[in-house]
């Protein structure tokens, strides 16, 4: 009893700290399970789940979430994920990867069915062009030109229509194994366009005059003339399946099976990105299936729900210049946190460096020496095991000769 109360005591000196954890992801708050997507409407936030059908919203810029209820995925066990969302005509639209495309009424407070017309029920993404809306499907592009009362097939019948992306006088569609299609007569026809000999496509994105398409197992490809030919960029490595593009001023945001890559170069080579994100049984910090830039944040839907980071950290927000993130000091907040009874610290580098790194008590007296000696430039973790320490708070502070930084830490037994 008396330890319990001990812990109980430090969790509630620990929450009533401000504790700012800088330089990595920090993950929001009311999702605890696979997230598929997330859309921006305004001021609100959405995130579609990859369990049920269940839909997420947030008033606050992504740090906390609420469940506002989700689509009715009745016996179906497959695909129940909420994969796309879209706003027509102040309606907001959500794309199941089982049971269609669904409309939120506010009066109802629920969502209800839109599928009238839509024979495949496999949508992956949402687009609108005037008064028409596109959804792309695992059967092809389907067509309403009523706010989502009826649909009909536009064409790409049989293909899996991951993608759809408009421009001024058209709209392309990205498919798995078939390559990139453009129509230029709102969808009564489709052309293939010259992708290289890729085939499989994810994502899309621009930067003013340049679009760029996701390409399995390569990375990107990029097009220059409104999308009728595309040139691959440079391999992203060990990427198989760039799920989510976004941009940012002339940067790059990719979300895929390992995480979060950055390119400050039009997709020539990238930066991983994934300090903070918790990582898995193979080493890496999970697929991401979707980004999203809410201000001068990136928020990302993990299988750990939704996580978020200021765009500031690895960006000049002022002028959209590509920030290295090893061009400057950085501690990292440990993780996890709390923990029990090892976590792992880390820190950048910009120079070589002689470094300090110490476990303090609460009062400050020294309790541990991790690291004492110099290091190479560059990212740096250290593992601390508290296996014969007591529950509570403790600081860890790093030092070198012009960089000083402390944090907390909560350890619970």
């Amino acid at each position: 009893m008396k330890t319990s109360k001990i812990i109980q005591a430090a969790i509630i000196l620990y929450s009533s700290f401000n504790i700012n954890v800088y330089c990595q992801w920090i993950k929001a708050n009311g999702i605890e399970e696979e997230t598929y997507s997330i859309f921006v409407n305004g001021d609100d936030l959405y995130a579609g789940s990859f369990v049920n059908n269940r839909i997420f919203k947030s008033t606050d810029e992504g740090e906390n979430w609420k469940q506002i209820n989700g689509l009715d995925w009745g016996t179906s066990s497959f695909n129940r994920e909420v994969r796309c969302f879209l706003v027509s005509d102040t309606s907001l639209l959500a794309g199941s990867g089982n049971v269609g495309v669904y409309r939120w009424s506010k009066n109802e407070e629920k969502w209800n069915q839109a599928n009238s017309g839509l024979s495949v029920l496999e949508v992956n993404s949402m687009c609108i062009r005037g008064n028409n809306i596109f959804v792309g499907t695992n059967g092809g592009v389907f067509c309403s030109t009523n706010n989502a009362n009826s649909w009909t097939l536009s064409g790409l019948e049989d293909m899996e229509v991951q993608a759809l992306l408009v421009g001024v006088d058209y709209i392309l569609a990205a498919t798995y194994i078939n390559g990139i299609y453009r129509s230029t007569d709102d969808g009564m026809s489709w052309n293939k366009t010259n992708t290289g000999g890729n085939s499989m496509f994810y994502s899309f994105a621009h930067i003013d005059s340049n679009l760029f398409a996701g390409v399995w197992g390569t990375g990107v490809a990029r097009s220059t003339d409104n999308g009728e030919n595309w040139t691959q960029q440079s391999n992203t490595g060990n990427w198989s399946t760039p799920y989510s593009l976004v941009s940012y001023s002339n940067n790059l945001f990719m979300g895929g099976d390992d995480g979060v890559l950055l390119s400050g170069n039009y997709g020539e080579s990238w930066t991983s990105i994934n300090t903070g994100f918790p990582t898995y049984g193979n080493g890496t910090s999970g697929r991401v299936k979707s980004l999203a830039i809410f201000g001068h944040k990136l928020l990302a839907a993990t299988p750990n729900g939704v996580w978020y980071r200021p765009l500031s950290e690895v960006l000049d927000v002022n002028n959209g210049k590509n920030r290295s993130i090893v061009q400057y000091y950085c501690l990292y907040q440990n993780y996890p946190n709390p923990f029990n009874p090892i976590t792992t610290i880390s820190f950048n580098l910009p120079t070589k460096s002689f470094v300090s790194l110490k476990i303090l008590d609460i009062l400050g007296k020294e309790v541990d020496l991790l690291i004492d000696k110099e290091l190479q430039a560059g990212f740096h973790h250290i593992e601390w095991n508290a296996n014969n320490k007591s529950s509570g708070i403790y600081l860890y502070q790093f030092r070198t000769e012009s960089f000083v930084d402390t944090k907390k830490l909560l350890l619970l037994k």
